[in-house]
């Protein structure tokens, strides 16, 4: 059977016959010549699969260098910053020890000039200390208790001259002296006519106790405060 073109040719169906006159070397050529296009296609593939690659790697490993970076610079700022801490760690300790220190220091002190001038007020008007000589305890050293069962426990020991114009009445100035706070005994020594000054020099040994310790550093009670704030209310 065949077909009729719009000329008037009879096709048969299937098309026209062909046939292929070429030798076979340039049948191979051509193959030869295709699949070297398909192979330059495939290098030409991989080798851009490669750079590509490569960029990506690049791009991460510099993105990872930038994290570095800013991981250590992050670093280098928080020891900077602790150093700083530190120190104000440090000064912050260094004033609680000084604040230890004082309170152990302060456990013992007796605040000498007010003692020795409230000593002073309890004495006649025309009366006055011209010398005095004080053995205390610290909070390393007890003082050393007397061997005498009559004088009561003390902390300090202050020792006296007063000078006066008219003879003293010393146990008149010893009941005076026991209103000195921190006040445990007194004991009269000697009374001298000085020469050089025409004056009554009399010597006296006075007991102080723990009534005297001034307790300037002693911490706060926050039980008195609240004391002092409902008695205030």
């Amino acid at each position: 059977m065949s077909a009729k073109t719009k000329t008037g040719v009879a096709v048969p169906f299937g098309g026209i016959p062909r046939v292929d006159l070429l030798p076979g070397e340039i049948r191979d050529v051509a193959k030869g010549a295709r699949q070297r296009g398909y192979f330059t296609l495939g290098v030409i593939v991989t080798l851009a699969a490669v750079v590509g690659a490569s960029v990506f790697l690049s791009f991460r490993a510099d993105e990872a260098e930038r994290q570095l970076t800013a991981a250590q610079d992050e670093t280098t700022l928080l020891l900077g910053q602790q150093a700083q801490y530190s120190e104000v760690r440090a000064i912050a300790s260094m004033v609680d020890m000084i604040g230890v220190a004082q309170q152990a220091a302060g456990l013992t002190e007796i605040q000498w000039t007010e003692f020795i001038g409230t000593v002073q007020s309890t004495l006649p008007g025309e009366v006055t200390i011209v010398e005095f000589d004080i053995s205390s305890a610290t909070p390393l050293r007890p003082i050393s208790p007397s061997t005498d069962p009559l004088i009561a426990s003390r902390v300090a020991t202050v020792i006296f001259t007063a000078e006066s114009v008219d003879l003293p009445n010393v146990r008149q100035w010893l009941d005076a002296l026991s209103a000195v706070p921190g006040f445990t005994d007194a004991t009269p020594g000697t009374v001298q006519l000085n020469d050089s000054t025409g004056r009554y020099d009399t010597t006296i040994t006075m007991g102080v106790n723990e009534d005297a310790w001034s307790d300037r550093f002693a911490p706060e009670d926050p039980d008195a405060d609240a004391d002092v704030e409902e008695t205030d209310e």
